[in-house]
């Protein structure tokens, strides 16, 4: 299912801004890895062997869905190449945290078309337009019209299971209730590019800054980085990754340090969540560290510097080697 072919331009682009905690880009067969999503779907959510073809077609032909054909109508005029933004918003609460995800569109007009007939009738979206965008977000009831740019990111990116793929919580093959993975997205297609984002305003902050940002490209971290990662040995690439670490980690830390971790919707608490949860409905895991002891973060940033890693694709698997610079 995970097809990574090697590449050559790993180059930011234009409008990824200098002020984000870390960047991440790789090549990845997304029509292929749609192809073979099946089974593990199947395993995973679906709970029996058939659900994930079941999900398609009633997504195809359910007139209370959108009655679309996801592969041929939207996933198909999808290119390879994949990035991934992180920031966070301050102060730092349990919904600090901001990822973007952007697919390249080989065929953006298709794609918009697509994304449309997705969420046009889904009541869980809601259709905005921002600076000659039409964004599609997820709202839990109806919002007032945008406001300043503020930035958050989300949406599962695999395409969506049940006919109304990224909206409302869904129960698993267990019965226990699942919130989406963005429960907050914002979803656009901008500068050749699907965007997904965890939240609108991490979304403007991309598509729609008040003033235009300076590239993350000129930054001398990155550049520092970029050079380090140039000279490694396989040459042969099909992801590489950027990280300011003392901004990567900071929402984690904090939310360790306030001892919130297991009621963040970040991502790696997600991940603790599920893995050490006792599952049990309407309970929250309990942190295994207290963390009001920890030192204030500026104490622990000035040991944190910029931070790189990049991935070879190989015959039977991946090499990958990273590294983390002095500051």
């Amino acid at each position: 299912m995970a097809v990574l072919p090697n590449r050559e331009d790993f180059t930011p682009q234009p409008w990824v801004p200098r002020d984000i905690a870390t960047y991440t880009t790789l090549y990845f067969d997304v029509l292929n890895g749609f192809d073979n999503f099946g089974p593990l779907f199947d395993e995973l959510v679906g709970g029996e062997p058939g659900s994930w073809q079941d999900s398609l077609d009633s997504l195809k032909t359910d007139p209370k869905g959108p009655m679309i054909d996801l592969r041929e109508e939207l996933i198909k005029h999808l290119g390879q190449r994949v990035s991934m933004l992180s920031d966070y918003q301050l102060p730092i609460t349990t919904t600090s945290e901001r990822l973007l995800f952007a697919i390249e569109a080989k065929n953006p007009k298709a794609v918009a078309a697509g994304i449309e007939k997705l969420f046009k009738n889904d009541k869980s979206y809601k259709r905005r337009e921002k600076a000659g965008h039409v964004i599609w977000e997820m709202v839990e009831e109806e919002a007032p019209d945008i406001a300043a740019p503020t930035v958050d990111l989300g949406t599962d990116a695999a395409g969506g299971a049940p006919s109304r793929p990224l909206a409302k919580n869904r129960k698993n093959a267990e019965g226990k209730e699942e919130k989406p993975l963005l429960p907050h997205a914002a979803v656009t297609v901008c500068e050749g590019n699907l965007m997904i984002a965890s939240h609108i305003d991490f979304l403007l902050k991309v598509i729609a800054p008040e003033k235009k940002p300076e590239p993350l490209v000129k930054e001398a971290d990155y550049l520092q980085v970029d050079a380090e990662i140039g000279a490694f040995e396989p040459t042969a690439k099909c992801f590489r990754f950027f990280s300011r670490t003392d901004e990567e980690y900071r929402t984690t830390y904090e939310l360790v340090r306030q001892n919130k971790m297991p009621q963040s919707e970040t991502m790696l608490a997600r991940v603790l969540n599920g893995l050490f949860g006792e599952g049990k409905k309407g309970e929250t895991r309990k942190q295994q560290i207290d963390g009001r002891t920890l030192p204030d973060y500026n104490v622990v940033r000035r040991y944190l510097g910029p931070a790189g890693m990049q991935m070879t694709s190989e015959r039977d698997g991946w090499f990958l080697k990273g590294f983390t610079l002095t500051k």
